[in-house]
């Protein structure tokens, strides 16, 4: 005879999911912590201004403890202090990073005042994913429009000329390269924006942004690899695991 209802083992758990979400959310502020570090480090060196040493110091404290929403918070309003102080004169990735900066803030400071609590790091990755899947989409999108005009198309004045020198040496094919950047872009923004085909376009961004840091052009790539962690699926949070750093940091920030 079966076992009754009273003795039957107890089905499986759920996943769960808002622990799953916390670990992404890790994920995504400490690939953008490292991409704010490197992105000082390959402009400035060590010779950094004030308000771009306190981004250094504010990422940091990110790396030291990247579940800490109050943390990343913080680290935002010091990045679009740096970035609005800077303009005009900015890199594209920097825009990029005023914008996400920018609508993150915006979104953690209604949550907050609605809640009257910030939202932990589970809530805030949930809340967060669409802002920055839209804003790469966007990118690559406007990135591709961009691609059409003639001095890009012309591999005499093509930024993707030095790129690919860079990155084959003499002889490499310099005459594909603007096309083959403008159809590796097009793809990106098609195949993100479908959630059928996100998993290829986050291979295809992975290894595009990779070949991108190796050719010299690393700050974008590491904005580009933060924002790419929106369009994981929440279950690979579970695969994720907090660095001992972090663990022995978590009595001591919140």
């Amino acid at each position: 005879m079966g076992p009754s209802g009273a003795t039957r083992a107890p089905d499986r758990a759920p996943p769960d999911g808002a622990a799953d979400q916390g670990r992404l959310f890790g994920a995504f502020a400490t690939v953008l912590a490292i991409a704010l570090v490197l992105d000082q480090l390959w402009w400035g060196g060590f010779e950094v201004a004030a308000l771009r040493a306190l981004v250094v110091v504010a990422a940091a404290v990110v790396l030291w403890r990247p579940r800490s929403v109050g943390a990343v918070l913080a680290t935002l309003v010091v990045e679009v202090v740096a970035v609005a102080r800077d303009m005009p004169v900015v890199g594209t990735h920097r825009v990029l990073l005023l914008v996400v900066a920018g609508t993150s803030l915006a979104w953690l400071g209604w949550t907050t005042l609605r809640g009257r609590r910030l939202p932990d790091a589970g809530a805030a990755f949930a809340g967060l994913a669409p802002f920055l899947r839209v804003a790469l989409v966007l990118t690559y999108a406007f990135a591709a429009l961009a691609k059409l005009n003639g001095a890009f198309v012309d591999p005499a004045t093509s930024c993707a000329t030095p790129l690919t020198l860079g990155l084959l040496g003499p002889g490499a094919p310099v005459a594909l390269a603007p096309a083959g950047a403008r159809a590796v872009v097009v793809a990106l923004a098609v195949l993100l924006a479908v959630p059928g085909t996100r998993a290829a376009g986050v291979v295809l961004g992975l290894g595009f942004h990779a070949v991108l840091a190796v050719a010299g052009n690393v700050p974008f790539a590491g904005v580009a690899l933060a924002l790419l962690v929106a369009f994981l699926p929440v279950a690979t949070g579970a695969r994720l695991r907090v660095p001992r750093w972090s663990r022995a940091a978590a009595p001591l920030l919140v």
